[in-house]
């Protein structure tokens, strides 16, 4: 079975298919950032990112091209390869002649040619030396890379491995932060006893390895922080035990039973596993937050508990209904909260967190499915559905972290999922949620485009300058290396304690790279960090005892300072779970963090709880990566703070108040001088708000992509006297947000605490500047150089100007907004005027938290004492929409606010239910029919004033509407066609999408309106005048069509008044209907329409309530005439 090298397929990381019977070496492989593939020649392709040479072509370049694998020492191209893996930034490849070469990062020795360090990685290929370091190793017939390790299965198939011993990867009885091997250790037996035979396939995971025999069992070895070693034991509290282990464990069986056999093939994604049974069904386990188990329970990742988090058993895949196990699988692959299958018929499937579009199934971003999905290509339209042909064909494929790879009959190569290094071959560094080819290879490749290198940190002038009386203790004298690779834990806390113990000092850290957990900082202590220093996070949960890597708690008179940098290596823990904060501070005094640099969090990259005189200055975030809560800087309950010239880039908000429980008062802020880069919120309270807030000072804040101003008051929170001053937004999401809601969640509230909804009151907001647009958060951060940006969120967001929004019962008081400029894309439609707007009072309060509002400006609701002074909103594209829309307002001011264009059809400033309103000194813009309409009874709408207004544009500076009278002018006005008759084309209505004119294919002569998308319920509509000569009462007909049980209703409103609910006379044929009012559901009876109506003018609404209701024509006649349609009205259309 082990005699034949080509008979064996390889294991890349973080995913790539293996088996012991597979037919072909893998040749493909697709790593955290790259990709490489393998051509028909044995040369070797890759393309992606390269900050550490992985890429294998001589240099340090990254590439969105393929570029050619050099040959050693750069002669040539590298030649005879038969199977490649990718890990996380290191590439091996077996050549024919047995011998493992590897090129890229080498820090923990993971190339095994002997070297290791920060400084050790190599840009070309290199020998994997043989056991002992003495000569190459030899007679390889598989291989796969992790994320600082590498394994090679030999043709006796025995198991090597090489690289870091962190977590027991090696699986040579060795767990220890401070050993690793720079050449192949043989793995242990199950155990560790004897050696481990009969190997036919290997996969690596970041901190764990797995192994298929050739008796159809599994073991695994190394890290089992999410239950990926298939052990099976829980804790009482759920979670699986961390049973880690150095050696060769077995796999259990599916829930614990037994022993895991009949296994054919196995991967090994981050933290989680996949295996394909003889009986082609697939089983998973460990790590299930983003549903990538395939087990159907994760439908929603934001909910659940533990025990469908972490699986530490395998359980079935099941199919695509959820119910029966996934059938007919050939191979599988996992990435990081993703996993893929290739079904017997050559077709994909996928399932999981779908971030990059890493599911390929045409799925929003940042979605997940926890069953199935099938696969397909994007040159069938656009979107998601079954329109689009299916990727087939597939006869290799490969997953990395956040993308894939597949390999068709033809030999087209296939590629979906992140590209933010231009992984996917395409120098647009956009995602792409559907496969798209791959250009073929060249042996001089076009030169790819240029990016904007990362842009340097803009120039700082240090605000912290070290006392010279101070004491110093230099980590280097208490045993710390700074070689990034041994762990400086115990050195860097010595040094602390020491100075601690002396009442005070500076822990100085110079020049180096320092690899830590827990960091914990005691009163009197400076953490200074030299220029060219930095603190590197461990990847090792055990050493931290605490979840920040700087953290101090109780302390008094604490600093972090210096030009250094603290990495928190965040992309090495999962989303959901556990996950590592770089400052996380509680109940100190006395805080200073001044000019020092944090990056790369696994969760909030700095948290302050219940901390006070707390001065952050000069101090840069940088943390884009996509994860859930990766915000900037967090404070919960902090009291005298000063936040201070500081850039913050964030994949979540930059710069966030916020208060979970009524003793997390937040008062007296400073926030000054800042800036940020996010598509989150830029300064946002909220959004938990438990205790009071108040007395918080923002000004001078500029920032790009984000929400510009979000206050929140939601968990019962008094929220007052707020001031926000000179900010700056470029292609932002939103201007201003304000929310009162009644969230309310339990247990922020301690027992016998009344639960209720809080307050808002005393917000002023002035010198705002905002440029509204939809462009990603990853192109913003590419055109502005920012490091890292490839990681960046790559989805579009719809622009919203913003709300002020309280609840009925509990409203918004006093808002002033003054000196503000909104440029707004536009691009709104008709229908979103008519949108009614959902309370929503306990939903998570965000610019979505209504949908799409009816103006394009701004939208106040339930609010006393608005003021709204020299407000400008510009719009760059038509937008019918109002610039203003106020609903139940009291005590409104509208000084100086201007538009710039304007729809005939709808007013400038809708005011609905407002009372002691004032609008004055604004200007109509040309083409508005209607600069104010306002909608209500007297005498609140006698105490609507219009003055000193500009309206030479608006046709009616005033329209003072009854409740419910349609708002839109310059509708289509039918006249009598006989005293007391009015018949309307229904064609000739004025149509509110997704309402639309349709004809019938047997006479398309004849025109109607109707829904034609299915489950468009309570969507569309249609309006129209008429004019009548007589009063009296009137009774209406249509004409209609019903095509089944559920398309057989529709609604009918007349001037604004309640909407009749008409059921069809018949199914399945053209007839007159009598319009009647359903009577408490439709099985109670139905009463004839009537409506009685004055001489003159009058509003008629037809809404779609069931799609596929077709009406041609409606008729409104006078109850007294003898009327009948069949008899009285004919035409072809009725025949």
């Amino acid at each position: 079975m082990f005699s034949n090298p080509y008979m064996m397929i390889a294991a890349a990381v973080l995913a790539t298919v293996s088996s012991a019977r597979a037919e072909s070496p893998q040749r493909l492989a697709a790593g955290w950032r790259h990709s490489v593939v393998v051509d028909e020649r044995g040369g070797v392709w890759s393309w992606g990112e390269n900050r550490l040479g992985q890429l294998g072509d001589g240099s340090f370049n990254a590439s969105p091209l393929p570029v050619a694998v050099r040959g050693p020492g750069g002669e040539g191209r590298l030649a005879d390869v038969v199977a490649v893996s990718a890990g996380t930034h290191h590439t091996l490849a077996i050549l024919r002649d047995g011998t493992v070469w590897a090129w890229g990062n080498n820090a923990f020795g993971q190339l095994g040619n002997g070297a290791w360090g920060l400084q050790a990685h190599s840009n070309l290929p290199v020998p994997v030396l043989g056991p002992a370091g003495k000569g190459v190793l030899r007679g390889a017939v598989a291989v796969a890379a992790g994320w600082d390790h590498s394994v090679a299965i030999l043709q006796d198939g025995t198991v090597w491995a090489w690289g870091s011993s962190c977590h027991g990867q090696l699986g040579d009885g060795v767990r220890d932060s401070n050993r690793w091997s720079t050449h192949p250790v043989q793995v242990l037996g199950l155990g560790g006893q004897g050696r481990l035979q009969r190997v036919g396939a290997v996969a690596c995971g970041i901190h764990h390895t797995i192994a298929l025999l050739d008796d159809g069992t599994v073991c695994a070895w190394g890290g089992n922080w999410e239950g990926q070693l298939g052990v099976g034991a829980r804790r009482q509290s759920g979670r699986p035990e961390t049973r880690h282990s150095p050696t060769a464990v077995q796999v259990l069986g599916i829930g614990g039973d037994g022993i895991l056999r009949q296994v054919k093939a196995i991967a090994a994604g981050v933290f989680h596993n996949l295996a394909v049974l003889e009986d082609g069904t697939a089983v998973a386990w460990g790590y299930n937050g983003g549903g990538q188990l395939g087990e159907g329970t994760r439908a929603n990742f934001w909910e659940g508990n533990a025990n469908v988090r972490q699986v530490p058993a395998p359980v079935r895949v099941v199919g695509p209904d959820g119910q029966a196990a996934l059938e007919k699988v050939a191979a599988v692959a996992a990435g990081y909260e993703i996993s893929w299958a290739r079904i017997d018929d050559g077709t994909l499937r996928s399932w999981g967190w779908n971030v990059f579009g890493e599911l390929g199934a045409g799925l929003p971003l940042g979605v997940n499915r926890d069953r199935p999905q099938l696969i397909r290509r994007g040159d069938g339209g656009d979107g998601e559905g079954g329109d689009q042909p299916l990727l087939g064909d597939i006869v290799e494929f490969a997953g990395g972290v956040r993308h894939a790879l597949a390999r068709d009959a033809k030999g087209r190569i296939w590629a979906w999922g992140h590209n933010g290094f231009g992984q996917l071959a395409l120098a647009d560094l956009m995602d792409r949620t559907f496969p798209v080819q791959v250009p073929e290879f060249s042996e001089s490749p076009a030169k790819p485009p240029q990016t904007r290198p990362a842009g340097k940190p803009r120039r700082r002038t240090l605000h912290d300058q070290l006392p010279g009386d101070a004491r110093r203790f230099n980590v280097r004298d208490y045993g710390a290396t700074g070689d990034g690779v041994h762990l400086d834990m115990p050195a860097i806390q010595a040094a602390v304690d020491a100075a601690c113990a002396a009442g005070g000092g500076i822990v100085l850290l110079p020049p180096g790279v320092y690899r830590t957990g827990t960091v914990r900082l005691n009163s009197g202590v400076q953490l200074h960090l030299d220029e060219g220093a930095t603190i590197l996070g461990s990847t090792n949960r055990t050493h931290y005892p605490q979840q920040g890597l700087i953290y101090a708690d109780g302390a008094r008179n604490i600093a972090v300072t210096g030009p250094g940098v603290i990495d928190g290596q965040g992309q090495a823990f999962t989303s959901r779970a556990w996950r590592v904060q770089i400052l996380y501070l509680n109940d100190c005094d006395g805080v200073n963090v001044c000019d020092v640099t944090t990056r790369n969090s696994g969760s909030w990259t700095q948290h302050y709880i219940r901390c006070r005189n707390l001065s952050i200055r000069g101090a840069t975030v940088n943390s884009p990566r996509p994860g859930r809560n990766n915000d900037g800087i967090d404070l919960s309950g902090c009291e005298d703070v000063l936040i201070e010239d500081c850039t913050v880039i964030s994949d979540d908000d930059a710069i966030v108040v916020k208060s979970q429980s009524s003793d997390r008062v937040n008062r007296n802020y400073r926030v000054l001088n800042n800036r940020v880069f996010t598509y989150r919120g830029a300064i946002k309270l909220g959004t938990e708000t438990r205790a009071p807030y108040a007395n918080l000072v923002v000004r001078n804040l500029e920032g790009w992509g984000p929400k510009a101003i979000e206050i929140y008051s939601v968990d019962g929170t008094e929220l007052e006297n707020v001031e926000i001053e000179g900010v700056r937004a470029h292609d932002a999401q939103a201007a201003i947000l304000i929310r009162l809601g009644a969230r309310l969640r339990p247990h922020y509230f301690q027992q016998g605490e009344p639960i209720a909804p809080g307050s808002l009151r005393g917000v002023r907001i002035k010198d705002v500047q905002v440029e509204l647009s939809d462009k990603s958060y990853r192109e913003i951060l590419l055109e502005h150089g920012i490091d890292n940006a490839g990681v960046a969120d790559c989805r579009r967001y719809p622009p919203r100007a913003g709300f002020i929004s309280g609840l009925p019962e509990h409203r918004i008081e006093d808002v002033r907004i003054e000196n503000v400029s909104i440029r707004h894309p536009g691009g709104g439609r008709e229908t979103d005027v008519f949108r009614s707007v959902p309370e929503r009072p306990d939903a998570y309060p965000s610019s979505s938290i209504f949908g799409q509002l009816p103006a394009y400006g701004l939208y106040c609701r339930h609010a006393d004492g608005i003021q709204l002074r020299n407000v400008t909103i510009r719009t760059e594209n038509a937008d019918p929409r109002p610039m203003l829309v106020c609903d139940d307002v009291k005590n409104l001011l509208v000084d100086r606010m201007n538009a710039t264009a304007a729809s005939p059809r709808f007013p400038v400033i809708w005011l609905i239910g407002v009372d002691d309103a004032v609008i004055e000194n604004c200007t109509a813009p040309q083409g508005a029919e209607v600069f104010v309409a306002a909608t209500g009874t007297a005498p609140a709408l006698d105490r609507i004033r219009l003055q000193a207004n500009d309206t030479r544009h608006a046709a009616t500076p005033l329209r003072r509407l009854a409740p419910g009278e349609l708002i839109a002018s310059g509708l289509p006005l039918f006249r009598e066609t006989s005293p007391g008759l009015v018949v309307m084309e229904a064609d000739q209505l004025w149509l509110v999408e997704p309402m639309a004119v349709q004809t019938d294919a047997e006479r398309p002569s004849d025109r109607h309106i109707a829904v034609a998308t299915p489950g468009s319920r309570e969507q569309g509509g249609a309006y129209g005048r008429f004019e009548i000569s007589t009063p009296g009462e009137y009774v209406l007909w249509a004409r209609t069509f019903g095509p089944s049980a559920e398309s057989d209703s529709f609604y009918v409103s007349i001037d604004g008044g309640p909407p009749s609910l008409s059921d069809l006379d018949q199914l399945g044929a053209w007839h007159w209907t009598a319009v009647r009012n359903r009577i408490e559901g439709k099985s109670a009876g139905r009463a004839r329409t009537v409506v009685p109506l004055e001489a003159g003018r009058h509003t008629i609404q037809i809404r779609n309530r069931e799609s596929g209701t077709r009406i041609a024509k409606v008729v409104i006649v006078r109850k007294d005439l003898p009327f009948d349609p069949e008899r009285d009205l004919s035409s072809p259309s009725w025949q």
